[in-house]
């Protein structure tokens, strides 16, 4: 589809950790954005600190041609926390960390009327809803995109949801902004980057059976917690459509450094 120009409208923080941004533009239907958007990935494409104004690559008969390789815009994968069809709003929270990179940078420092780049989303579900029970799994960067997931979950009693945070302070915070209405199996785990340590050994603990095309599985945030998961439910046979696994960033690796390697963890170690 082609890239969209989309234009910031309000900007402010989500307690402590996180920047809401309010995005807008034309090309923001109900056509481009299905009626099942939670969550769905999307790319947000950034100019380079150099550059006077954003362009974006063309599109024609079927194929994007980018510009030049000093005026390419950065591309970073989002997830959508909302969207207003009428008011053609998409919202889109950025986690703040230090180092910062491009993404973060924008997010925090940007004002209305700034321009961004949008392509997608993609249309990969992040739960599969022929299941009756539901396990997510994810970190301060998957929080939006779980919260928007569980809006499309039928049945919230039968849903399991596992947050880490670094910082357990967070949590008040964390539910009032997104867990409002968030099914009573709602456990918060201190992130230790020892996933099968900590939370392998209570994931391991729920009644889930090998094989199992009755539950849904998402596994999103830091990479190794999505990994020794994914790992998991691969020894149980469950097979990949009901196994959504996407790892948003690595410890210890900046958001440059970590953007290649993501891609060959996606093509490779989950893949299958």
């Amino acid at each position: 589809m082609q890239p969209l120009k989309l234009t910031v409208v309000k900007t402010y923080p989500i307690g402590h950790s996180m920047q809401r941004l309010i995005l807008t533009g034309a090309g923001l239907t109900q056509e481009r954005i299905p009626g099942n958007f939670g969550g769905l990935h999307i790319k947000l494409l950034f100019k380079k600190h150099n550059q006077e104004k954003l362009e974006l690559p063309d599109f024609k008969d079927g194929k994007l041609y980018w510009p030049a390789a000093d005026k390419k815009p950065v591309a970073r994968t989002y997830s959508i926390a909302d969207f207003d069809v009428a008011k053609k709003e998409l919202t889109v929270d950025f986690v703040k960390h230090s180092p910062s990179g491009i993404a973060c940078d924008f997010a925090t420092q940007c004002s209305p009327g700034d321009d961004i780049g949008f392509s997608g989303p993609g249309l990969k579900q992040l739960i599969n809803t022929t299941a009756s029970n539901y396990l997510l799994v994810g970190d301060l960067s998957a929080v939006p995109a779980i919260s928007a997931v569980l809006k499309h979950i039928p049945q919230l009693k039968n849903t399991y949801v596992y947050i880490e945070l670094e910082n357990l302070n967070d949590v008040e915070d964390i539910k009032e902004q997104y867990f409002s209405n968030a099914p009573s199996q709602l456990t918060f785990v201190k992130q230790e980057f020892r996933p099968t340590e900590t939370i392998l050994p209570m994931i391991r603990d729920l009644p889930i059976p090998s094989a199992s095309n009755d539950w849904s599985i998402t596994l999103a945030g830091e990479h190794q917690t999505v990994v020794d998961i994914r790992k998991y439910f691969s020894e149980k046979n469950f097979h990949k459509t009901f196994v959504y696994a996407v790892p948003y960033w690595r410890k210890d690796f900046t958001e440059e450094g970590y953007h290649e390697f993501r891609h060959e963890t996606m093509d490779t170690v989950l893949s299958n």
